[in-house]
């Protein structure tokens, strides 16, 4: 091939290639910051019912010394989860014993014992208890839609594309 028709090719090759690179490197960018951008609201939701329910769980339980330490273990459970589990270390919590499982029992045996106490009449208790399920209901939602975001992932066709644009642009540069 005559220098003349390989110096064509290249400058005609060389700068589809870099818009296509560059496009395609951009929109990367894009979803992983998107997706990380999710898993960060999502995970401050999280936190914030976290506070409330283990604030409400304390309330509706200081009168039973035992079933506060359970409750606040949980809590501390997937606070500990949250700050420094994998998503695999969470799905094995979840398998073997749940925190938010464990908080719904407490709450589950608390309403049990007022409910024989006071012959069915839960009164002002009730209400707290009501809010501790709604809660609990919101944080197994939000924790199902943030593990589900987590193992989201690019294809790896996508890494494997990224890769030729990355040799088509080496290889024009390396011919010129």
């Amino acid at each position: 091939m005559k220098p003349e028709q390989l110096s064509g090719i290249t400058d005609k090759f060389g700068p589809g290639v870099s818009i296509l690179y560059g496009t395609f490197i951009s929109l990367t960018l894009a979803i992983l910051y998107e997706r990380q951008r999710d898993i960060q609201n999502e995970v401050a939701v999280e936190a914030s019912l976290l506070a409330l329910i283990t604030r409400n769980l304390l309330n509706i339980l200081r009168c039973d010394k035992a079933l506060s330490i359970e409750a606040g273990q949980s809590s501390a459970d997937q606070i500990r989860i949250l700050a420094k589990g994998s998503r695999g270390s969470e799905l094995l919590a979840i398998m073997y014993s749940d925190p938010y499982a464990r908080m719904l029992e407490i709450i589950e045996e608390r309403e049990y014992m007022l409910m024989e106490r006071r012959s069915g009449d839960l009164g002002g208790e009730g209400v707290a208890i009501a809010s501790c399920r709604q809660i609990l209901e919101d944080l197994f939602k939000i924790r199902a839609d943030r593990l589900s975001d987590e193992s989201l992932a690019l294809p790896p066709t996508h890494f494997l594309i990224m890769t030729i644009l990355t040799l088509f642009i080496l290889l024009g540069y390396a011919i010129i």
